[in-house]
């Protein structure tokens, strides 16, 4: 008895110590909850009196519990966002007190408004109302990811929506009937949720609530894309996001440019889906929105894996799953982990797929997520099947029944479609063809009806490979031909040079696989046109960007001043933060390293961003359409009586050669990649080594009775080289004849071609181009730093970064000697600097000579660079600096564009692009012919290769890039003082006239 009292007089002195606000009828009070507190307020009621007041909850999903002076205490949660209706029903006279607080755990405060309108006598309709009220909530508070209660929610709806009906309360009618159509989604019953969706949009436009109107549109944008219904369902995204925009709700339009992005993804327009998630990633930003944020987060993780950008991925899905973490967002966290375990699998890391799997699987399974447990069933399975050992593939073929059965729960079509795939790949893996064509079969059929082209395309070469292994080969060819239709028409929504070479990349298997299909059926029906067919397939796989980039070089004329403004800050960003980050590599701070590098990357894809922004401006980008070419189109715009093309495809088992004459094509059988891939790299070892001519004579002849038919082209024959893979570094006028010893370069001329489609697309696009009126600029010998002696005060004690290169000074005088002084320009010295290039002065010569020292970075390719003067005369610091992202920008229109310099033909390899260095950046800068070279060149023997270069185009000969660059080849060789390695990485790269 004396506790009893003792607790009751602290109660009422804290009270009175905090009371809390008290609403009066037509007040509004606005308020903000931080994470973990609640927010009270008090009403005054009398017994029959029903008090309305609406809550403004924004974007945060708020919750109100009403405790009344006596009984139990009541919950208002109708809706996940905006405003909340409250109904409080007086039963007796007293202090009604209201608490706020938020359904999931906040990360960062969250503000709203109350306000409060008629408190009156309540009628029979308004007690409809309460208990509508009451059911509603209800059903929102179940766990609708469970089947059984999403049941339950259901039943408590659709009684709350003929209470809704009866009470005459339209608005909070359309309101549960969007709630009702969630749960009939969530549950599989998508018609159902159609009728719900379409009633709830038809009451919401007759009482014009737009938010509700809104709402209904999103979801049933949702659910037609579900239905496949594409064109009505991206509709009604638009008319969500205009709304919503009208409205000024930054977080409703957020949330549909997350739909329209799921969207975009879905029918594979991944780099649109990514614009859409960027763009509601920057709205929440505004907000201080860190909940939502974390939704969108693993969306961009999940397009940028379907891009290849796996990096990217990892960092946008770990950043997920820590905020679903702090949010307390278990079942997200869960499903974000299956995705980043997808990615190591993909990737071959199957041991640690199989870490974040299994964590995701006792968090999905504690959360009853089916739709997640399915997905992570499957990749357990994928990640087991790749054993060899029985027991384990029937421990997969387990795992996969489990996982149809929880998508067959919950009827998810896109993961039945995903397990059946998956059971197909394992019946063709353990011998049984004919299950696996039944399983890949219905895969195909559900991936076709939903219209998920890149899903569609997989199960298709999957049943390509498994009726190829039965000897079908006509079978295989007509569905391997399908899927690189597919993949096409999904790489033509991919927007910026980067993402198409990333997401091709990922696809180049099925052009590896369709050259070889074609190889086997050349064998089979010898002159039936199947080599010409594998020929197109292959020029289709390669060197798609670099085409692309070709067609668009002068894009980009409908950008608006501001766009262009923002392009050039954001490159100054780039520039800034990639200094930063060699700097504090230097330092060995991790920690401000991971940060710049963050920030680095963000910027880089808001910089790729802006790109497809500014192409999308452009009034003739549309109009643009880069093709690869076939084999009669080659023969009659590039091959002429004295050129012959080797075209190369390497495949996993047995490569493939084409030998393209004017008139004819033959194809030769190669060894696979790998075998091919150690002896290319036994030669470079053996050219870095050597230290006379005969140093790489075995390493040559290996290679070259590997790679090259035993019947060569005649003496004096042009051969064009289209190279793949590691053959795109190998230095062919170095290789020897099979059953000679006499190199290349010798006999023939030998020309570097990314693909053949990329030189008829540039001929094409300069056929009307004049050249300009200088003859040569030479930009040689920049002052790298502070302590070299041309300063006008030499600092002592500096260690230089690079070198001086002091032969490119004469080397650059014997050019210059060449040409009349008034056609030509020199820069050397502190001249040699980068706003030479952003002048527009360069564009005056035809041909521009570049002899500096080369930057390759093979992880972000944007960033290699040529560096020029680092400092004035002064000894002042300047970017020295030319990037390749800024080499693309430039306006080069130039015949020939010299990089004497070391390794300017390397950068990040590819597979089905080539390399991705600063020679693709001329070309995109306009450049006809760009002449690289394949490694660390020295000083020296580049400066005498250059001198018989030049000589060979300006003196009396007269001759074109690659046949000088062959003289003075032979030249070299025929001295006997130049091993191959000094004179035989040299290589003309696109047009040899």
């Amino acid at each position: 008895m004396f506790c009893t009292s003792f607790l009751g007089a602290l109660l009422g002195l804290a009270l009175l110590l905090n009371p809390q606000p008290e609403l009066q009828a037509h007040t509004t009070v606005t308020g903000t909850l931080t994470p973990g507190t609640t927010q009270k307020y008090t009403l005054k009621l009398d017994a029959g009196i029903l008090a309305e007041l609406v809550l403004q909850q924004g974007s945060t999903d708020l919750v109100v519990k009403v405790v009344p002076p006596e009984g139990e205490a009541i919950l208002v949660d109708n809706r996940e966002n905006g405003p909340e209706p409250i109904l409080i029903n007086a039963e007796v006279n007293g202090t009604y007190l209201l608490e706020i607080s938020a359904r999931r755990q906040l990360l960062t405060g969250a503000s709203y408004q109350l306000e409060a309108g008629e408190f009156h006598s309540r009628t029979d309709k308004d007690v409809l109302r309460v208990e509508a009220q009451r059911l509603a909530t209800a059903a929102k508070m179940l766990d609708s990811a469970k089947p059984p209660k999403n049941a339950e929610a259901i039943e408590d709806c659709g009684k709350a929506v003929m209470l809704w009906r009866q009470a005459g309360d339209s608005d909070s009618e359309a309101a549960t009937l969007v709630q009702r159509g969630a749960y009939y989604m969530e549950s599989g019953n998508l018609e159902a949720a159609r009728a719900d969706l379409l009633s709830s949009l038809d009451l919401a436009r007759a009482a014009s609530d737009q938010w509700i109107q809104a709402i209904a549109l999103n979801n049933l944008g949702v659910l037609l894309w579900q239905l496949g219904e594409f064109s009505e369902a991206i509709q009604c995204l638009d008319q969500t996001v205009r709304i919503w925009r009208g409205l000024g709700n930054s977080y409703g339009e957020a949330a549909a440019l997350t739909n329209q992005g799921l969207w975009y993804r879905a029918v594979g327009s991944y780099q649109q889906a990514l614009k859409n998630y960027w763009r509601a990633l920057a709205l929440l930003a505004k907000l201080g929105d860190r909940v939502h944020e974390a939704n969108i987060r693993n969306n961009i993780g999940v397009a940028q894996h379907a891009l290849a950008e796996d990096a990217q991925a990892l960092k946008s899905l770990r950043q997920a799953v820590n905020l679903y973490h702090q949010a307390g967002n278990t079942a997200s966290e869960g499903r974000a982990m299956v995705h980043i375990a997808r990615i190591y699998n993909d990737s071959g890391q199957s041991r640690r797929a199989r870490e974040y799997l299994e964590k995701a699987l006792s968090i999905v399974q504690a959360e009853g997520d089916y739709r997640s447990i399915g997905d992570a069933l499957v990749l357990l399975g994928e990640v087991t099947s790749v054993s060899r050992a029985k027991e384990k593939r029937m421990e997969a073929a387990q795992d996969f029944e489990k996982a149809l059965i929880a998508y067959r729960k919950i009827s998810n079509p896109v993961g039945e479609a995903s397990v059946l795939h998956s059971m197909g790949v394992l019946q063709g893996q353990i011998g049984n063809p004919d299950k696996a064509l039944d399983f890949l079969g219905q895969a195909l059929a559900i991936r076709h009806s939903l219209g998920v082209r890149d899903d569609e395309a997989e199960t298709l070469f999957q049943m390509s490979r498994v009726e190829s292994s039965m000897g079908s080969l006509g079978e295989a060819r007509t569905h391997i031909d399908q899927a690189i239709e597919l993949a096409e028409s999904v790489r033509a929504l991919v927007v910026g040079p980067q993402l198409r070479m990333s997401y091709f990349s990922a696809k180049n298997k099925y052009y590896a696989f369709a050259c070889d299909l074609y190889r086997r059926l050349e064998y089979q029906s010898p002159g039936a046109g199947f080599a010409a067919l594998g020929f197109a397939v292959a020029e289709r796989s390669r060197a798609r960007s670099l085409l692309d980039l070709v067609s668009e070089t002068n894009t980009g004329a409908g950008a608006n001043s501001g766009m262009l403004l923002r392009k050039r800050k954001l490159q100054q960003d780039l520039n800034y933060f990639s200094g930063k980050i060699k700097d504090l590599a230097n330092r060995n701070d991790r920690q401000a390293l991971e940060a710049m590098v963050h920030r680095l990357d963000n910027t880089l894809t808001e910089y790729y961003q802006l790109e497809s922004d500014i192409r999308d401006a452009d009034p003739n980008y549309a109009l643009l359409s880069p093709r690869p070419v076939g084999v009669a189109e080659v023969q009659k715009e590039l091959l002429d009586a004295q050129t012959v093309m080797f075209e190369y495809s390497l495949g996993p088992q047995h490569s493939t050669l084409w030998i393209v004459t004017p008139s004819t094509i033959k194809l030769v059988t190669l060894p696979g990649r790998k075998i091919i891939e150690r002896a290319v790299s036994s030669l470079l070892e053996s050219l870095k080594s050597s230290h006379g001519p005969a140093g790489n004579v075995n390493a040559a002849e290996t290679l070259a009775n590997m790679v090259l038919p035993e019947s060569m082209p005649k003496k004096g024959k042009r051969i064009i080289i289209v190279g793949d893979g590691v053959l795109q570094r190998v230095p062919f006028t170095a290789l020897p004849a099979p059953g000679s010893k006499t190199p290349l370069i010798e006999d023939h001329e030998i020309v570097l071609l990314p693909s053949a489609s990329v030189l008829v697309a540039e001929r094409a696009a300069l056929q009307e181009r004049k050249p300009g009126p200088g003859v040569v600029a030479v930009i040689a010998d920049p002052v790298f730093d502070a302590g070299d002696a041309r300063n006008q005060k030499p600092v002592s004690g500096i260690k230089p970064v690079f070198a001086r290169l002091p032969y490119t000074h004469r080397e650059a005088e014997t050019i210059l000697n060449l040409v009349p002084r008034a056609k030509s320009l020199s820069a050397l010295a502190f001249a040699a600097e980068k706003p030479l290039f952003t002048s527009g002065r360069l564009a005056q010569y035809r041909m521009v000579h570049i002899a500096t020292h080369t930057l390759v970075d093979v992880v972000r390719p944007e960033f290699s660079a040529l560096v020029f003067s680092m400092v004035d005369k002064k000894g002042s610091a300047r970017d020295g600096y030319l990037r390749l992202h800024e080499i693309a920008s430039l306006h080069l229109p130039a015949e020939l564009v010299t990089l004497s310099a070391c390794g300017t033909g390397l950068g990040r390899d590819v597979r089905g692009e080539g390399t991705v260095g600063v020679a693709r950046g001329f070309i995109h800068a306009g450049a006809r012919t760009v002449v690289v070279s394949l490694w660390d060149v020295e000083d020296e023997s580049a400066a005498e290769l250059m001198r018989l270069f030049y000589d060979g185009m300006l003196g009396p000969r007269h001759l074109h890039p690659s046949a000088a660059l062959r003289e003075a080849q032979r030249a070299m060789l025929e001295s006997g003082r130049w091993p191959a390695s000094h004179w035989g990485g040299w290589l003309v790269m696109g047009d040899w006239r």
